[in-house]
């Protein structure tokens, strides 16, 4: 992603998991289909899916991430505009 810029996320497949307590970030997630760890904030401003993050943490399911990438005071945040998880 080109600084200063936002990227439309699809469908990426993710195990979300926290941090620790003193860290900078809350969550972070491990992409499931490129089998990386990214670090990045998660966020949404949608009621309906902030609950689903949380609820998502630590549970080790494969949730399919959609929304966008948008530029963070430290690089990027992912804003979720939706979550379906597998199972």
């Amino acid at each position: 992603m080109r600084l200063g810029t936002s990227e439309e996320i699809t469908d990426w497949w993710v195990v979300i998991k926290s941090t620790e307590s003193d860290a900078q970030y809350d969550d972070y997630f491990e992409r499931q289909d490129l089998g990386q760890i990214i670090y990045l904030v998660i966020d949404s401003m949608n009621l309906e899916v902030k609950p689903q993050i949380e609820a998502l943490r630590n549970s080790g399911k494969i949730s399919h991430l959609y929304g966008t990438n948008v530029p963070d005071y430290n690089g990027s945040q992912i804003q979720v505009d939706r979550i379906e998880v597998e199972g």
